[in-house]
């Protein structure tokens, strides 16, 4: 912008006219600023996976295993029962929780959906950008691909 002022501000200098001076000073400042207008556009701000808005179900009180993102937890220990199989699992800080089928888990409304003999599937539900409700399996192996091979 700058150099495009001084040839222009020269060239009012050496005409002297008040006329010429106003109407440089109005194509340099006074023009027309944009505004944005959103209708029937997406909010630019909005995620491409969209939880929707609370309801009564987000408004419970929700248990430490989903205040914690399941990549900060690892699974320790699957105990077999005559009836069932529980898993152990351990947060980032060391502290564990034993879970079984059907527990809530995650911050994205996660559940367990199966406990094998060295592993355990869990279920995450989220809406995407189009309004859809996509899910999404998570698997956490009892001995990570990089443990086994030491």
């Amino acid at each position: 912008m700058l150099i495009l002022l001084i040839p222009l501000m020269a060239l009012a200098i050496n005409t002297k006219k008040k006329e010429d001076l106003t109407s440089i000073w109005k194509l340099l400042f006074e023009t027309d600023k944009y505004s944005y207008n959103p209708i029937n556009k997406p909010d630019p701000f909005r995620p491409f996976i969209y939880e929707g808005k609370e309801n009564e179900k987000s408004k419970k009180i929700r248990s430490p295993l989903e205040q914690i993102d399941i990549s900060e937890i690892k699974l320790v220990g699957i105990i077999k029962t005559k009836d069932q199989k529980i898993a152990i699992l351990e947060d980032d800080t060391g502290k564990g929780y034993f879970v079984k089928v059907g527990t809530p888990i995650g911050l994205h409304n996660g559940i367990i959906k199966a406990i094998t003999n060295d592993r355990i599937i869990i279920e995450e539900k989220a809406m995407d950008f189009t309004g859809r409700i996509t899910k999404r399996k998570i698997i956490l192996k009892l001995r990570p691909a990089e443990e086994e091979n030491e």
